[in-house]
């Protein structure tokens, strides 16, 4: 869980104190959401941008003499400002790795959430907002391609110095509010009692706080030493494409490149809930090991723009047959919890099947399997890998399943050594 932070005031001639003073309240009280490290940018009224960042707690990065100069200019001629807080999730704790990421003296980023599965296949940097970040850049023209391709979790605020436009974007999994101030000002931040006590502390009045909508880009263009909010602009969930390869069909895993492991669903054994009688009768409980959410459910409520029709499932059934000689290899897509215990070691992990025809409707295919005695942490190592291959030796059984008006195919295949079983889910 990492935090962000801003203000845009409504002065042309930059800040004034009570601002800054919230901003930095709001940087102290945010630094509960990530204690790794802490950055800020500041864009002035004519949209040049200086950033500072360092792996320390923000308590410690705003004793830094270069944020009461940064401080100062701000209210000389500042327009924006913005702040992070990490709580590092994929990359070491150094400066290097703290946000904003700045991609090519133009896009300045700052994210709160987390890449499902890898990132390399889109820039091959240590941290995926850097390669996130890469991605809004090769797309400054059509944000909304950008977002076809972000497979993750985020809120996200960025700066783009040629377009002088501040941009703000979140999806379900990522909370982001902005307020406007009576007095004309915005202010943003990743909760909003962060956000009303740093206000509230100085003095600033509140007119309204909205939470961002999902998959909306909201943004703030500088005209004219004032910031003009633009029309909201629709942004499109992730989409599934395959990553181009240079390999001949069919793969047999020792013709995948260094990205590819060789690996073996684990198997899932016995997996039980736990009973216990209290004085008002009996409770279940969940163990660590136990299986409360199927993956059908998971599928639809992560996967729900890629229902199929029975007839495409029963296209694509005959054809899995032909594959079952070869490994295949997959890209991790994500993993879930399987229950609701706080000590969960018991994960679904699904990836995409990839099939080195795009247009193939093989591409479809969604790879399942369990993985037991894990940390989350750890399955987040495991999901990083950008592509595993398993061997499908059997299709031993296919189901169609119906759950919200949507139709999906589940197919239970099993891979010789130790008869792990996988489900395979063709979703479109």
């Amino acid at each position: 869980m990492c935090g962000i932070v801003g203000f845009a005031t409504s002065y042309k001639n930059g800040f004034v104190s009570s601002e800054m003073d919230a901003f930095y309240n709001m940087l102290y009280f945010d630094a509960l959401r990530g204690f790794d490290s802490t950055g800020v940018f500041g864009v002035d009224n004519v949209g040049n941008v200086q950033v500072h960042k360092e792996a320390t707690h923000a308590l410690d990065f705003m004793r830094n003499k270069e944020l009461h100069e940064f401080k100062r200019e701000a209210i000389s001629a500042g327009k924006i400002v913005v702040g992070h807080n990490r709580a590092a999730t994929r990359g070491e704790i150094k400066d290097e790795n703290a946000h904003p990421f700045v991609i090519e003296d133009r896009i300045v980023l700052v994210q709160n959430g987390t890449w499902s599965g890898s990132h390399k296949h889109i820039k091959d940097t240590e941290v995926d907002t850097e390669a996130l970040a890469h991605l809004i850049y090769e797309n400054v023209d059509d944000i909304p391609k950008a977002f076809e391709k972000i497979n993750a979790a985020y809120a996200l605020c960025w700066y783009d110095v040629t377009k002088k436009t501040i941009y703000l974007a979140r999806n379900k999994e990522r909370p982001l509010f902005l307020a406007r101030t009576k007095g004309g000002a915005y202010s943003w931040c990743s909760e909003p009692g962060f956000l009303r006590v740093a206000l509230a502390r100085n003095s600033i009045e509140v007119d309204t706080v909205e939470l961002i909508p999902e998959k909306k880009l909201v943004s703030f263009t500088i005209q004219d030493q004032e910031l003009v909010r633009q029309a909201d602009v629709d942004l499109p969930s992730f989409r599934f494409t395959h990553q181009p390869t240079n390999k001949n069909w069919p793969y047999t895993g020792d013709e995948l490149d260094e990205q590819v492991h060789q690996v073996t669903p684990r198997y899932p054994r016995q997996l039980t809930h736990v009973r216990t009688t209290t004085s008002g009768g009996t409770t279940t409980s969940l163990g660590d090991d136990s299986v409360e959410f199927d993956f059908g459910t998971i599928a639809f409520n992560n996967l729900a723009d890629c229902a199929i029709s029975p007839q495409e499932a029963q296209t694509i059934f005959p054809m899995m047959e032909t594959l079952t000689k070869s490994k295949q290899p997959i890209e991790l897509i994500d993993y879930k919890p399987a229950n609701t215990s706080k000590t969960c070691k018991t994960w679904h992990v699904y990836g995409h099947l990839v099939i080195p025809d795009e247009s193939h409707i093989l591409n479809n295919v969604i790879v399942h399997w369990y993985l037991h005695g894990k940390t989350e942490s750890e399955v987040m190592d495991y999901v990083a890998h950008a592509f595993y291959s398993v061997t499908m030796n059997s299709l031993r059984k296919h189901e169609f399943h119906t759950l919200r008006n949507k139709c999906f195919m589940t197919s239970l295949v099993t891979s010789p050594i130790p008869v792990p079983t996988v489900n395979v889910n063709a979703l479109q």
